[in-house]
This record gives C-alpha cells, structure tokens and sequence, in this order.
C-alpha cells in the first residue's frame, strides 16, 4: 500500500530525521491545533514512532519513506501468507479446512453448539474472519444451524469428523 502526501519535510529533513526523534513541526498551527482539539491528534510529534511501531507489532517491515518533487511516499510492505490448509477426506474427494475453520470446529466440538454470538466471543479471530469461517463451514456442509432464529445453536454435521494425523494432532472434516 501506498500513501503520497504533497508537501515538503522542513528544511534540511532527511527522511533519517523523520524517523528518528524530532520536534513536531506542523506548517499549519491552526489546522493542526483544530485536529488536536478534535482528538484526532493525541500527541504531539509521535506520528512517525507510531507507524513504525505498529508495523513492528504487526510483524511487518518498517515502511519505505521516499522524498520526491511533490511529496512524500510511504509504502508500506504487507506480510506474505499463505492460507493454510489441512486436506480430509469425504466420500472420496477431497475437502479442504483452514486453519481458521478448524479453529471454529474445535470450538464446536468442545460445546453442545453455539450461537453465532457465542462463536465470535470464544473465536481468537475478529468477527469478520470468524463469520467468513463459520459461513464456508456451513456451505462445505461440516456444520448447521439448529434452527434459523437468532439465538439458533450451529453444531457440526455428521460429515464432519475428527481424523487423527498421527502426531497428535487432528484434522477436522
């Protein structure tokens, strides 16, 4: 990704300046003093430190600043993953299970079904890739809903199954 900001760096700034520790110095006092009181800002001149140390928490790489006629560049480098995948066997084909998905099954496995509410609270995911698991679990047919309403329990299917890999640890299809 990246983010271009027209504007200069004050006079005689590296981008070694802007990354390591400096004064703030706003061009626009009012404009930067109106975002400080809109709570937008909320400390001075720790901007930069910030971006580094959330990509760093991220385990991402610390993101390219690259001055230019105009502006300045950041780009910023995302992590490679691959999804992984666990490969189970029905009814002689083959199915694929993420490890988000295993993670969602285990948690049904452990309970006597729960509601989508439950399920994103007991999750280590964000809602959003629990959701996105738990609909690709229904659609492959390894887990249902008990009824449609609400507070409706998912449970597994009788086409899912736990299937030891051996190394003790298992393979949910």
């Amino acid at each position: 990704m990246e983010i271009f900001n027209y504007g200069k760096l004050p006079r005689g700034w590296t981008v070694d300046t802007l990354t390591g520790k400096h004064e703030s110095l706003p061009v626009n006092n009012k404009i930067a003093r109106a975002f400080y009181s809109a709570g937008f800002i909320e400390k001075w001149g720790c901007g930069i430190e910030t971006i580094l140390s959330e990509c760093r928490d991220a385990g991402i790489a610390d993101p390219e600043f690259r001055l230019e006629d105009a502006g300045i560049r950041v780009v910023f480098t995302a992590k490679k993953r691959e999804p992984a995948t666990m490969p189970c066997v029905d009814r002689g084909r083959a199915t694929l299970v993420t490890e988000n998905e295993s993670a969602i099954l285990a948690l049904l496995e452990e309970s006597d079904g729960m509601t989508a509410s439950e399920i994103y609270a007991a999750s280590p995911m964000s809602a959003g890739r629990t959701r996105y698991a738990v609909a690709r679990l229904s659609e492959k047919g390894l887990i249902a809903k008990e009824n449609r309403s609400r507070r409706g329990k998912w449970k597994t299917t009788e086409k899912s199954r736990v299937v030891s890999r051996g190394d003790g640890s298992n393979i949910y299809c």
